[in-house]
């Protein structure tokens, strides 16, 4: 779902708003990484330890856990798009997207919902 809603708000404010290539994946990254808190808390992670509380502290602890996925896709994303000339820079969003999903979920698995 994450990917999903990261595409999206990035087409939304890339095609309709005319944002840059890095603000659009900025905050597609936003709105895609506190979806996906509330789903991995509520669901994936859910334990005896972890009751699927929604807090704060613990989107932080998310957020910043998933910042070297967004350093990943932004990097991705403008080597796709400036040094290769990739002519679709959603694509290219979307190879960035998937780059950064694994370090995701390894530092939410390992960190956050231990």
């Amino acid at each position: 779902s994450g990917c999903l809603i990261n595409i999206s708000i990035y087409y939304l404010f890339s095609e309709y708003f005319g944002f840059g290539i890095n603000l659009c994946s900025v905050l597609a990254f936003l709105f895609a990484v506190t979806s996906n808190y509330i789903f991995n808390s509520s669901w994936t992670f859910l334990s005896k330890n972890h009751q699927g509380d929604l807090t704060f502290k613990d989107w932080l602890s998310y957020v910043a856990g998933n910042i070297q996925g967004l350093i990943i896709n932004l990097l991705l994303l403008n080597f796709l798009v400036n040094i290769i000339l990739l002519p679709s820079h959603i694509l290219a969003q979307i190879a960035g997207i998937f780059s950064g999903m694994i370090f995701n979920f390894y530092f939410a698995k390992k960190f956050v919902f231990k």
